[in-house]
């Protein structure tokens, strides 16, 4: 994977990013409904499947995003697929851009995928895509890559659908969150995530949280205490506290009870969840 963002002021950056995966060629045939056979390429277990994606950032005409990202991403791979089934085998090829993206989306090639048509689930892919793709092949690559040149144990960067970037009609802000931890002792373990309209509502420019977390046999001990910002410009905060209890009984079953202490909410909760 490699990322690149060029600066020519006054031109805001250019980025530019390329990303590989691969798949088990086994495994993809077995989740097919289809009489299929890999013809290249020949000799190997496994397929890439490459992203190329550059595009412009320039001034958004509203005021609900900063920018937006003028991209055209798109999907090749080294793959060439042959239908079986019938008397007569298909004429070889390689795999449509729609059914790579199904198969990324999905786990499973879809040879009906029209990114541009009105049949299969080319549509839904077209929709959601580009922001599966991106949290695949570049965010987890980016957090493994982040965690060992650091040495920690938690690396979390997440954001929001990259397509509200690309639509200027999405209306909320884009989120972005990044945390770090790691483990202070057997039984103790903490981590720091600074985040910008990360919270359900999307009200808070700028969130700072320290989680302290305490395990001992079946019990589980979580402190939360987190300083919110409205508006970075008069930085004026808002506090909360959060402290919870989780006992597991057997298996994925607990039992759980908290406290929230905010500026604008106090509540004390318990709860039961189980698991299969």
């Amino acid at each position: 994977m490699s990322a690149e963002a060029s600066f020519d002021p006054p031109r805001l950056p250019q980025i530019r990013v390329a990303a590989r995966t691969s798949f088990d060629k086994a495994q993809v045939l077995a989740a097919s409904a289809l009489d299929l056979e890999f013809v290249a390429p020949s000799g190997a277990s496994r397929f890439d499947v490459d992203l190329a994606f550059e595009g412009e950032i320039s001034a958004s005409k509203t005021d609900d995003l900063p920018f937006v990202l003028d991209a055209d991403p798109t999907l090749t791979s080294d793959a060439v697929i042959q239908e079986t089934e019938g008397e007569s085998p298909a004429v070889p090829r390689p795999l449509t851009e729609g059914e790579l993206f199904s198969l990324i989306t999905l786990g499973r090639l879809d040879l009906q995928s029209d990114l541009t048509g009105a049949e299969g689930i080319g549509p839904t892919v077209a929709e959601t895509a580009l922001d599966t793709v991106f949290d695949l092949l570049f965010l987890s690559g980016l957090q493994t890559a982040l965690g060992e040149a650091l040495g920690i144990e938690v690396v979390e960067l997440r954001t929001t659908a990259l397509s509200t970037i690309l639509d200027e009609s999405g209306g909320a802000p884009f989120g972005v969150s990044f945390r770090l931890g790691g483990y202070l002792s057997s039984d103790l373990s903490a981590s720091y995530r600074i985040a910008s309209y990360d919270d359900p509502d999307r009200l808070y420019a700028l969130t700072n949280e320290l989680r302290l977390t305490y395990g001992l046999g079946p019990f589980e001990l979580d402190v939360v205490g987190r300083v919110n910002f409205e508006d970075i410009s008069t930085l004026q905060p808002a506090s909360e506290l959060s402290v919870a209890l989780r006992y597991t009984i057997l298996g994925g079953t607990s039992l759980e009870t908290g406290l929230d202490l905010g500026g604008e909410r106090q509540q004390l909760y318990f709860g039961v969840s189980f698991g299969f």
